[in-house]
C-alpha cells in the first residue's frame, strides 16, 4: 500500500506540471505491478500521456496504447481496450516494428468474451511469438494466458503435461505462477464446469504478495464458483473476500465477476432475495454480464431464482457502493 501511495503521488506531480516522458516511463515501468494492484491508476497515467499528444518514437506509442489495453481490462472499462489495442497495432504495422504482445493479448482476451476461442488462441500464440524480445515476465504470462486459449480450444484430455510444464516455467516468479493456476483451472470452471479438477489446478497456497491484487481477486472468485457443489456457504465467504479485493484493485470488472459469483451462491443457499439483488445490480453492467467466461454461473441463479417464483430476467437494478458491501456483509454473515 505504501508502494502504491508513493507511486501515485509521483504521477500525480508529474502529471499537474505536464512532464509527460517521465510519466510515460513510470507507466511503462509499472505494468507488473500496478496492472494488477491498481489497474485504474495505470490507465489514468498513461491515457493522460496519449492526450496530451506529446512526441514520442513508434515503439514508445505502440508500447504505451498496449499497456493501457491491458490495463483498461483490468480495470474493466468498455471500448478503451478495443480502442488502444487497435491503435497500437496499427502504429506498429505502419512504422514497420514488432507488435507489443500485451495488444495482442488485449485482442485475444476480448475474442475470448464473446466466445470466439479460436481467434484468441491464434492472438495468443502471436502473443507468445511477440513475447521473445520482452522481459522474463512478459514472456511467462503470455504463455500462462496462450494456456488458457489453448485449453478452451483444445479441452484437457492429453494436456497434463503442458499444464505440469506451463506451471513449471512460470514458478519463479508469484504474479505469473498465479497467473498461470488461474489460466489452467479457468476454463475447466468457467467453461466445463469440472469444479473438482478446477479447485485441484487452483491449489490452497497464494502469495501473500498478491493476495491484494486484481490476479488474487479473480484467485478467489474461481475458488469460490469451484466450491458451489462442494461447500456454497464456505464460497460466499470466499467471494465476499474477492469483492473487497476488488474495490482494493480499483477493478470494477472483478467486482462484478464476486458479484455474479455471489448471487448463484446465494440462491444455492436459499437467500433468494439476496441473489436477487445481487443479480439486478450485475444485469446493470450489460458489458460484463453478456461475456462467456461466466455464463453457467449466470444461469444457475436465473434458474434457481424461476423455480421460486421470482420473475425473470430480473430488471437491472444498480445499488450504491455502500448497498452493495452491506448486502455482501450480511450475507456472509449469515453463511
Amino acid at each position: 500500500m505504501a508502494e502504491t501511495d508513493n507511486v501515485t503521488a509521483v504521477a500525480e506531480l508529474l502529471i499537474d506540471d505536464g512532464r509527460w516522458e517521465e510519466l510515460r516511463r513510470l507507466g511503462l515501468s509499472a505494468p507488473a505491478f500496478f496492472g494488477l494492484s491498481a489497474p485504474a491508476l495505470l490507465v489514468r497515467w498513461l491515457e493522460a500521456v496519449v492526450e496530451a499528444g506529446h512526441p514520442c518514437t513508434s515503439r514508445e506509442d505502440v508500447d504505451t496504447r498496449a499497456v493501457i489495453c491491458v490495463a483498461a481490462i483490468a480495470e474493466g472499462s468498455a471500448g478503451l481496450p478495443d480502442r488502444r489495442a487497435a491503435e497500437s497495432m496499427a502504429i506498429a504495422a505502419a512504422a514497420g516494428v514488432e507488435p507489443h504482445p500485451f495488444a495482442l493479448h488485449g485482442l485475444g482476451l476480448l475474442a475470448a468474451y464473446e466466445g470466439h476461442y479460436d481467434e484468441e488462441l491464434e492472438l495468443m500464440s502471436q502473443a507468445v511469438r511477440a513475447a521473445e524480445c520482452h522481459t522474463r515476465y512478459t514472456r511467462w504470462t503470455m504463455r500462462a494466458i496462450w494456456l488458457d486459449a489453448h485449453l478452451r480450444v483444445h479441452g484437457y484430455e492429453d494436456s497434463e503435461e503442458l499444464i505440469e510444464e506451463v506451471l513449471r516455467e512460470c514458478r519463479d516468479h508469484p504474479d505469473t505462477h498465479l497467473t498461470a493456476r488461474l489460466c489452467a483451472a479457468g476454463t475447466a470452471i468457467g467453461l466445463h464446469r469440472d469444479l473438482e479438477r478446477g479447485l485441484r489446478l487452483l491449489g490452497a497456497d497464494v502469495p501473500e504478495q498478491v493476495t491484494a491484487t486484481y490476479t488474487g481477486a479473480w484467485l478467489r472468485v474461481h475458488t469460490a464458483i469451484a466450491l458451489t457443489d462442494l461447500d456454497p456457504g464456505a464460497g460466499i465467504s470466499v467471494a465476499a473476500d474477492a469483492a473487497r479485493t476488488s474495490d482494493r484493485a480499483g477493478s470494477p470488472y472483478a467486482l462484478h465477476g464476486s458479484v455474479v459469483t455471489l448471487a448463484m451462491l446465494a440462491a444455492r443457499t436459499g437467500r433468494l432475495d439476496a441473489a436477487r439483488r445481487l443479480g439486478a445490480h450485475a444485469e446493470a453492467f450489460p458489458e460484463w454480464q453478456t461475456r462467456a467466461n461466466l455464463a453457467w454461473v449466470r444461469a444457475d441463479t436465473v434458474a434457481a431464482l424461476t423455480d421460486a417464483g421470482i420473475p425473470t430476467p430480473l430488471p437491472p437494478a444498480r445499488l450504491a457502493r455502500r448497498e452493495l458491501f452491506a448486502l455482501i456483509a450480511e450475507l456472509e454473515a449469515t453463511s
